[in-house]
């Protein structure tokens, strides 16, 4: 055999054992079939250069982690559950319509319930539930809480969460998300909705069983994000429990409602009672069980089906020390949730003026904060001086910290102190209703909130040193980091920088870095004005310390600390109501060559990037970064529309602009799936829509690469690119291929209805010779670009994440779509033999589906009117032939003559001596062992005695109806051949199924006259007995 994927002549090795290898590029001449011998490798030549994988070393799991998401639910889930009373929920659990839910494999659970009824605290005590039940099993629990109080969620946040749990808990998914991290970390892009959603898909389809659970689905930011997660949930037909608010509708879906469970109530007032250290009730109460009971009878109808109203109750109740007392305070508890809320306010501003100050401060703080804010975080921004509405930065901070007891107290029951799972206690306050409450009340506070929140951050940063700060040159990627401080608060490098920022002495100082420029901003939009010292404060920062380039957590590589400008700063934050203030003719840039425009297009402030063209130099608007982008092309990777149409409006702007990789603004928009930014360049009379980029592709390829469908069909509606449809890149890759090449099944689709005549599809070939068919048909046996799930793959996969993968015939989602792929290509075909085309190796789709033992796609084909399974590749094997090996005989004439060779498939194994390819057809029912060849006339059981393969001679000898007496070209039996080969064995089992010892071939030579001449007497002597 001379086949190049031979075992006899293995293929390639020289990545032998390697673990990341990428290949962006290159030719690769003869290699047919053959497996690069690799560790955990995926290969995808398209570029013309090559692209080595990051080194992530021991933390891989946890970068990708990082880069799909910071959120992290699982300790939101640790938290909640630490504050929930044992056997709580139970009525819930033990449920019909729970347990039905739970043992069914997929369905819709909803959970309707008013503000305060504990649904949060209730998915959570499922999580556990679920977790403890299906642990063994190995089910996935995914979760996410949409309701947050310190930041709101959009989709791709949850669908990034929810992946990243999945990758957490199941690292046999590690290679695909790496696959995508790799590329995306290639392009500098971020997944989009319809990324995430194709891979939380793909991914949770692999599992027979799965949960995902959405807690405050309502809390989500916009009503499209809600609709879009139900649709994404509903298609993964998994288990799903979703809880929301009383109003709206899931469609579909079986209620329940959630209330306030009596039982629940009465075991919380019992801990209450007897466990809170601050309350008097245990006291109160001793030896007064009657009115215990009432007490605890009128709570349970005054909650209104709100734990949390009962919650606020116990804490008016728990300072009575007599039942006098209880009684008259039972007569007048708070109805709802607000007057809840007033009663407890009316405490807090009943204290002291100091006091009711300190608090006003600490629930600005929890209303208005960017992020979680930690108990020590707090501290030390109330230590902040105020003085006459300016701050003092120089202050002693260890005399000025209150403790947490006092913050607890001044708030009267308002704020509560959560440990998390890394051990970070955070305060806030006890219900997001709470923060709904104050943040009407702000205004009423006495001082303007956001001046508060800008001038402690300023004072802060002051008091730290942050203007102290002294930056050297950075000194390298490859740089050793002890855990110290930079000596002399000499930064080198943003290593340096975060180290400074976040060191425990100031656990405010990272905050305050994060996020006075914004509080700023926002003080500067409500009167009074900002204070003119903070202002003074940013026309100081002409060295402001930036991450540039890959965040530290996406390369695990030292990156240097880029440095900014004021104009900058008011970028990022769209704060345009200081650009009076700066010069703007100084034309700053970043270290990365950004300059303040190309800062508002990427975060999208257009009332900024609006001003600073009106106002700014006019180059600004063609002004490139340190890789070749405008602020055009970023505006359009990002997608906002508002600046790409400022941007297009304006004259002398050059829409085309090339950066490095030879994008265009239109490039980008497409491969980002940005539609209404490609709206925006189809209308402007000066785009140029025949742009190829630096390997040739147009933006149709790009769109279709990354499967952006609707992208792709607002392309195809405009005459001029669907005119590209047929455009190839350097590679000789057409849209289509792309998308093939990459699983993207709704963009397959639209590409091949986009041609009528469809032939032109077919007629294409890659660099390899292989078209559309071939490469829906390879992809469908090895996986996507996007996935190394393969026939053996896919089994050490599952078997990596601990599930059992499905075989074959129950193929997972990501397998589903990549068949229907190769059968919209096949239903696309025209007429002629198109499906019987050979690739540079001359093999065919059939060729490729046979050798791979893919049964399914064989078939598939087979179905095909044209298909020709006669058709031989370089070494005169047909798809029998290749069947044969593989096992994989569906529908196939076992008896077939090769056109060329006119041999049987079974001759085929016989005379290669593959044995175990011969036990495949032998169990067909429809096997004849006696066809014999064309040429040489010779029978498989005379063929593999010829070839001396006697363990597929004995094989055939052992089956009813073999032939032995049947002869060859020159007369010779298959007993002549086993006398010759000298097989004691074979002769005497010849002879006992009435081969003729006496027969002569045509030379008149007999078995026995053959046995004689080789010399082998055991034979001779069985002969004679014969």
């Amino acid at each position: 055999m001379s086949r190049e994927h031979s075992p006899r002549n293995p293929g390639p090795s020289m990545f032998t054992g390697a673990s990341e290898v990428a290949i962006g590029g290159g030719t690769f001449n003869n290699v047919g079939r053959d497996i690069i011998n690799a560790s955990t490798t995926h290969v995808y030549v398209e570029n013309q250069h090559v692209q080595g994988a990051p080194d992530f070393g021991q933390s891989r799991l946890e970068i990708i982690a990082r880069w799909l998401t910071p959120i992290n639910f699982k300790r939101h889930q640790s938290s909640t559950l630490s504050r929930a009373l044992a056997g709580t929920g139970e009525w819930f659990i033990k449920g019909e319509k729970f347990t039905e839910w739970a043992a069914s494999d997929e369905g819709l659970l909803w959970g309707r319930g008013m503000p305060g009824a504990g649904k949060t605290t209730l998915v959570s005590i499922v999580n556990r539930e679920l977790k403890q039940q299906y642990s063994r099993d190995r089910v996935p629990i995914l979760m996410a809480f949409c309701d947050s109080m310190d930041q709101q969620y959009t989709l791709c946040d949850i669908l990034s969460a929810l992946l990243r749990q999945l990758l957490e808990d199941y690292s046999g998914i590690l290679e695909v998300i790496g696959e995508h991290y790799k590329q995306h970390l290639n392009d500098d892009t971020r997944p989009s909705e319809e990324e995430l959603a194709r891979w939380l898909t793909d991914e949770v389809s692999l599992f027979p069983k799965a949960f995902v659970t959405i807690d405050a689905l309502d809390g989500l930011s916009s009503q499209k994000d809600k609709s879009s997660l139900l649709k994404i949930l509903r298609r993964l037909q998994k288990n799903i429990f979703v809880t929301s608010r009383v109003e709206g509708s899931i469609p579909n879906a079986v209620l329940v409602d959630i209330r306030a469970h009596g039982d629940d109530i009465r075991k919380y007032i019992s801990h209450r009672i007897q466990e809170d250290p601050g309350s008097d009730l245990a006291d109160t109460l001793e030896g007064r069980d009657d009115f215990k009971e009432e007490m605890v009878s009128r709570l349970q109808v005054a909650s209104a089906g709100m734990f949390l109203l009962t919650v606020g109750q116990m804490d008016t109740l728990s300072g009575c020390t007599t039942v006098s007392s209880l009684r008259e305070k039972l007569d007048h508890l708070p109805s709802s949730v607000e007057e809840m809320y007033q009663t407890n306010w009316d405490r807090v501003l009943s204290q002291g003026e100091e006091r009711v100050l300190l608090a006003k401060r600490i629930i600005v703080w929890l209303v208005k904060a960017r992020e979680a804010v930690t108990v020590p975080m707090l501290r030390h921004a109330l230590a902040v001086k105020d003085s006459r509405g300016d701050i003092e930065w120089k202050f002693d901070l260890e005399d000025s910290i209150v403790t947490e007891n006092t913050i607890k107290k001044v708030c009267c029951g308002l704020v509560s102190v959560v440990e998390a799972e890394t051990m970070t206690r955070t305060i806030q306050l006890v219900h997001h209703t709470a923060k709904e409450f104050f943040a009407s009340r702000l205004g009423t506070f006495g001082f303007p909130p956001d001046n508060f929140l800008a001038a402690t951050c300023v004072g802060y940063l002051m008091h730290c040193g942050f203007e102290n700060l002294t930056y050297e040159q950075w000194h390298g990627p490859h740089y050793w980091h002890s855990s110290d401080l930079p000596p002399n608060n000499s930064i080198r490098c943003w290593d340096d920088f975060q180290a400074f920022v976040k060191q425990p002495k100031y656990p405010f100082l990272n905050y305050a870095y994060r996020h006075w420029a914004f509080h700023s901003r926002e003080a500067s939009r409500h009167p009074p004005d900002l204070p003119p010292w903070i202002l003074s404060f940013l026309l100081r920062q002409t060295k402001y310390p930036i991450g540039l380039g890959a965040p530290p957590d996406r390369t695990g590589n030292c990156v240097p600390c880029g440095l900014a400008s004021p104009l900058h700063i008011a970028a990022v934050y769209g704060w345009h109501e200081v650009l009076p203030f700066l010069d703007l003719n100084a034309h700053p840039t970043s270290g990365r060559g950004h300059s303040a425009l190309h800062t508002a297009s990427y975060y999208g402030h257009h009332a900024f990037a609006s001003a600073l063209i009106s106002s700014g130099p006019k180059d600004l608007l063609m002004a490139k970064d340190s890789r070749a982008r405008t602020p055009l092309a970023t505006a359009s990777s990002e997608g906002h529309t508002e600046i790409v149409e400022l941007l297009l409006a304006q004259p002398g702007l050059d829409p085309n602009s090339k950066d490095d990789k030879g994008f265009t603004p239109l490039h980008r928009a497409c491969m980002r799936g940005q539609t209404e930014c490609v709206r925006l360049f189809l209308a402007h009379p000066d785009v140029d829509h025949k742009c190829r980029d630096n390997t040739c592709r147009t933006p149709l390829v790009l769109a279709a690469s990354w499967g952006h469908s609707e992208t792709v069909k607002v392309l195809l509606e405009d005459e001029r690119h669907r005119a590209q449809l047929h455009w190839r890149s350097h590679s000789k890759w057409t849209a289509l291929m792309y998308a093939i090449e990459f699983g993207h099944e709704g963009t397959v689709d639209l590409l091949l209805k986009a041609d009528s005549q469809k032939l032109r599809h077919f007629q294409a070939r890659d660099g390899c010779g292989r078209t559309v068919l071939m490469k829906a048909v390879r992809k469908c046996i090895h996986g996507g670009a996007d996935s190394e799930e393969h026939r053996w793959g896919k089994e050490n996969r599952a078997k990596a994440s601990g599930y059992k993968a499905n075989d074959d015939t129950q193929p997972t989602s990501q397998q589903d779509s990549r068949i229907r792929i190769v059968k919209l290509v096949l239903d696309a075909v025209p007429s002629g033999s198109w499906v019987n085309v050979k690739d540079k190796f001359q093999s065919t789709a059939l060729m490729d589906a046979a050798y791979w033992g893919r049964a399914d796609l064989v078939k598939l084909l087979l179905d095909h009117p044209c298909i020709d399974v006669g058709v031989h590749d370089q070494n005169c094997d047909t798809a029998l032939h290749l069947a044969t090996r593989r096992g994989c005989l569906p529908t196939i004439d076992v008896n077939a003559k090769e056109r060329k060779s006119r041999e049987t498939a079974v001759f085929h194994a016989a005379k290669q001596g593959l044995i175990d390819s011969m036990e495949c057809l032998l169990t067909h029912p429809n096997i004849n062992v006696n066809v014999r060849c064309t040429s040489g006339l010779q029978t498989p059981l005379i063929v593999a005695l010829d070839r001396g393969h006697l363990d597929c001679a004995v094989r055939l000898l052992n089956l009813e109806g073999v032939d032995v007496m049947l002869t060859d070209a020159e007369g010779r039996t298959a007993l002549m051949y086993a006398a010759v080969r000298g097989s004691v064995g074979l002769v005497k089992e010849l002879v006992r199924k009435g081969a003729h010892v006496k027969k002569a071939d045509r030379d008149g030579g007999t078995a026995l006259v053959y046995a004689v001449e080789e010399g082998f007497v055991e034979v001779v002597k069985e002969l004679i007995r014969g």
